[in-house]
């Protein structure tokens, strides 16, 4: 028996045809179903209007930075960089595949300071989104994805803030679906399960 993915559906194309590959592709993943994503309305780093229902029928990942951060963001950010390189927009013809990066410094990342920091990261501002807006509708999307942002002290008037470091997997009709560390096991299996997911039309 094949015991690869790739060789049972190319086996399947062959013995059974066409039909029987695009229902292989169109598998819905095994994932976990948490919250749904929480209603918001928030600014990207072209100054546009971004809202929770945008990102329906699209497969979302989110994680949170903020650009005066000196240490994790920038590995952080550079981690969503290879995952937007990885990812292609609409796998096999699958929904499209958008990144979300979340500023924890509000009253700092204005739009023009997250446009220079995804611009530094080689951001494509059609699917990957610098939000920021009002600090305490920040604080309620953080919350309510029980995730953690606290001000821990500031050094020489920048903040120390200490955030998760996790990557949120979103499927297209706005419900949290997995939780991923940043290392390289957890990046691995959440370029796996956005292409599963994205594959199967983000269901």
């Amino acid at each position: 028996m094949f015991r690869h993915p790739l060789a049972w559906a190319l086996s399947a194309l062959l013995v059974l045809g066409l039909p029987a590959l695009v229902v292989y592709w169109r598998t819905p993943p095994n994932l976990d179903r948490f919250d749904p994503l929480p209603g918001f309305s928030l600014t990207d780093q072209q100054g546009a209007t971004l809202t929770s229902l945008d990102l329906r029928g699209k497969v979302v990942l989110i994680d949170f930075i903020f650009t005066r951060c000196p240490d994790q963001c920038p590995l952080l950010t550079s981690k969503a960089a290879a995952l937007q390189r990885a990812l292609p927009d609409r796998p096999f013809g699958g929904v499209p595949i958008d990144l979300v990066s979340i500023t924890v410094d509000p009253a700092y990342d204005k739009p023009a300071v997250l446009a220079e920091y995804a611009d530094r990261y080689g951001a494509d501002p059609s699917r990957w989104h610098f939000l920021t807006g009002d600090p305490d509708a920040i604080h309620q999307v953080i919350t309510d994805l029980q995730q953690v942002a606290d001000k821990t002290g500031e050094t020489g008037g920048v903040p120390k803030i200490a955030h998760s470091e996790r990557f949120l997997l979103i499927d297209a009709q706005g419900v949290v679906r997995g939780f991923y560390d940043s290392d390289e096991d957890g990046l691995q299996r959440l370029r796996q399960d956005a292409l599963s997911l994205a594959r199967s039309g983000g269901l």
